[in-house]
């Protein structure tokens, strides 16, 4: 299987948004926990 630069490229940029989504959710939850708000308010549901 031969894939082009841009299919790592489009990987690269993914695994980069999903890294910096993670750390955004985990500061959420750690600042819910400081401000003691609990787990099951922390995400809304759709």
């Amino acid at each position: 299987m031969n894939h082009s630069h841009p299919y790592y490229l489009d990987q690269a940029e993914m695994l980069k948004q999903h890294k910096e989504l993670s750390m955004f959710v985990h500061r959420t939850i750690e600042n819910n926990e400081e401000a003691r708000i609990r787990p099951n308010k922390t995400y809304q549901s759709s």
